[in-house]
């Protein structure tokens, strides 16, 4: 499972986001990517001490493996930093998540489960939950059931409920199908990912607590 994390000036939450990825538990490995866009705070030295901790196996790991690898490129922007995280990834199983988001225990093995039982499947929507600033609950998410229609013209989002990104899975294969997402669309590069994997296969929703958003002032997605 190849998870990307776009990382700058987040110190505050990164720990939290970065343990959320590394402390999964379950039958499979993780290939963590973490790009910061030369924030100014020590997100990037936060991210590479857990990279040392990984290495020197100082951090408790619960699946298979884990390899953490932190990069530091001049910031051009989130989607731009996760187009090449993903060029650089190798897993079966491709996600991102935010450098303030979290994902929930038990998510991946899940995920994994939910992918090796239904080999049919490119692309899963887990539940996701809202959080706030301080990590307390502000909403309980439900799975939520998608047309797929409507993903094909980009209705959820707009006239319709999210598909909140930090709880979608796919196959590295559904990825390479589309190639990359548009950079320039600053904060809706991923309703555009949506639109094109709708277009190769349906989503499918999984009842399961998969990840939290939080809810913070500054956000792009505000």
């Amino acid at each position: 499972i190849s998870i990307i994390t776009p990382s700058y000036n987040l110190e505050k939450w990164l720990p939290t986001t970065i343990e959320s990825v590394i402390s999964q538990r379950g039958n499979f490995e993780i290939e963590y990517i973490v790009i910061d866009g030369g924030s100014s705070d020590q997100s990037m030295k936060i991210a590479q001490e857990y990279a040392q901790k990984i290495e020197s196996k100082t951090f408790p790991i619960a699946c298979t493996a884990v390899a953490m690898t932190c990069i530091e490129e001049k910031n051009t922007g989130m989607y731009e930093a996760i187009n090449r995280g993903f060029a650089r990834a190798t897993g079966d199983i491709f996600a991102w998540i935010n450098s303030d988001d979290v994902y929930e225990l038990g998510a991946f093995e899940a995920m994994r489960l939910a992918f090796e039982s239904n080999p049919e499947v490119q692309w899963i929507k887990g539940i996701t939950s809202t959080i706030d600033e301080n990590g307390t609950l502000i909403r309980k998410g439900i799975a939520k059931i998608y047309h797929q229609d409507w993903l094909k013209k980009g209705i959820y989002g707009q006239e319709s409920y999210f598909v909140e990104q930090d709880s979608v899975f796919w196959r590295a294969g559904l990825w390479k199908a589309i190639g990359s997402m548009p950079a320039h669309y600053r904060r809706a590069a991923d309703y555009w990912l949506w639109m094109q994997f709708a277009n190769h296969a349906p989503m499918i929703s999984l009842n399961i607590p998969t990840s939290s958003f939080r809810k913070r002032e500054g956000q792009l997605s505000k």
